[in-house]
């Protein structure tokens, strides 16, 4: 009598809690207990022979539910191993369930049923995207697809959603993993501070300001790179950021890529990368290195209104101070220059030749541009005695690059040709006397050498060194 008793009563409790399951908007534990009189051990033997037959599908929705609710840190790749039982411990600890780390079916039924509810909103649901190769999870709610264009599969914002996400796909190499993370930090989408990792097989970049949070993340595996970059406004993260991380951890590679077509030249230029803006320099000039340690000397112009300053548009540096035309810059993290240029300790002579390189067109040519010219007037438009008047043709983006002498010695350096009064030439440029830079180096505590050489250079030896000593700088919004 008392047994057919107890399993009425256990007949009772598993109908309510159906019940529960059809009518409630968020079901709870307490509405779903598993029978107490039943061997915790029986229970996890008939969990994992449950587990063992659930298909892949199932077990990806699983883990994808435990890292919803922040559970669980792996991949969602439907392998249920240590981590995902680990997951599924904890949310049976959050829930007041026993301990088994292994769901039972009902249990099962609960996670899945709760994180519906939680998602819908959202319309999580796994993507096949079929020519990029790729499988991923992402909000169908929010995004809709826009086009192919190699190597990218581009989903932008749909309804009210900030979000947009850009699939990567392409055969490559662990250079090309590397150049692929160079260049993503180069768009005008990809804020500059924040989180950059890369390893032999991965990448993942974190960065944020007041307008942008972006998040990219590739891998490479059997020849081929996959992944994405994802951005949106930062006052989304607290949804967005949840989303962001079960696509990077969903993401698959299924096939190989179809986007295999060769980009033509109007989609990779100086200021576009595949159809995606390349962040660009405010303004760039010429700077030159004049010791050991990488300090540089530039145009003072360089350093007005700039969020930050770069030599070669990679490496940042601190500005030490700017006076009478000059810049005193100082790499944040060491530099060894190729070369560096000393000063002269004799004075200039008028007529005598001079050259210079410099980054006339603002870093377009990969390379310094070797300029030869002459000593005009020993003084400036004014008189003034620490300025050069040079027959030598230079361009704005000359403006700080190194006036040196046969020897390859610095006599002055390249500033602005404008003048309130007066204008000068097409052939004419100006030049600050090395004396007026030497005296700024020594307020400043910085090391130069003067030379004290008195050997002509060849025309290769003297272009050669000019070039090794010649860096672009350039001024970032």
């Amino acid at each position: 009598m008392y047994q057919a008793l107890i399993a009425s009563f256990f007949t009772l409790i598993i109908s309510i809690s159906s019940l529960a399951v059809a009518q409630t908007s968020k079901i709870t534990s307490s509405s779903l207990s598993e029978p107490k009189s039943i061997s915790s051990v029986k229970n996890n033997d008939e969990s994992l022979l449950i587990e063992r037959k659930l298909s892949e599908k199932i077990k990806r929705d699983v883990q994808l539910a435990l890292k919803w609710f922040k559970h669980y840190q792996g991949r969602i790749d439907g392998s249920f191993g240590k981590m995902s039982q680990q997951a599924v411990g904890l949310w049976q600890q959050q829930n007041k369930f026993a301990v088994t780390n292994s769901l039972s079916r009902r249990q099962r039924e609960l996670l899945l049923k709760n994180y519906a509810m939680d998602s819908v909103e959202f319309g999580l649901k796994e993507f096949s995207e079929e020519k990029a190769g790729i499988r991923i999870i992402l909000p169908s709610e929010l995004l809709k697809f826009e086009k192919y264009e190699f190597p990218f599969a581009y989903y932008s914002n749909a309804k009210d959603s900030d979000l947009k996400i850009i699939l990567i796909s392409q055969p490559g190499t662990e250079k090309a993993l590397k150049a692929l993370y160079d260049v993503l930090q180069t768009l005008a989408i990809v804020p500059a501070d924040g989180v950059k990792e890369i390893s032999q097989s991965s990448f993942t970049i974190d960065t944020q300001d007041l307008e942008n949070k972006a998040y990219a993340y590739a891998s490479l595996k059997g020849g081929y790179i996959k992944g994405f970059l994802a951005y949106y406004p930062p006052e989304s993260q607290a949804v967005l950021g949840a989303i962001i991380q079960i696509a990077k951890d969903s993401i698959t590679s299924v096939s190989d890529p179809l986007l295999k077509e060769a980009p033509s030249e109007a989609e990779i230029s100086r200021t576009f990368f595949y159809g995606l803006k390349i962040k660009t320099p405010k303004l760039s000039r010429t700077g030159f290195f004049i010791n050991e340690g990488g300090t540089v000397i530039t145009s003072s112009n360089i350093s007005e209104d700039c969020s930050k300053i770069t030599l070669d548009k990679k490496f940042e540096v601190n500005l030490v101070g700017s006076e009478n035309g000059v810049s005193v810059l100082e790499p944040k993290e060491p530099i060894i220059p190729m070369n560096f240029l000393t000063f002269s300790k004799n004075t200039i002579g008028l007529n005598s030749r001079v050259s210079s390189a410099g980054y006339s067109y603002e870093g377009e040519l990969p390379e310094p541009s070797i300029t030869y010219g002459s000593v005009e007037n020993t003084k400036g438009l004014k008189g003034e005695g620490n300025i050069i008047i040079l027959s030598l043709n230079l361009l704005p983006g000359d403006y700080g690059s190194a006036i040196v002498n046969e020897r390859g010695e610095i006599i002055g350096m390249a500033i602005d040709n404008q003048d309130e009064f007066k204008t000068l030439s097409n052939n004419s440029s100006l030049a600050l006397k090395s004396e007026t830079i030497l005296k700024i180096l020594r307020k400043h505590k910085k090391l130069s050498h003067i030379n004290s050489n008195f050997e002509k250079l060849t025309d290769k030896k003297l272009s050669t060194k000019i070039r090794e000593s010649t860096i672009l700088v350039s001024c970032w919004p």
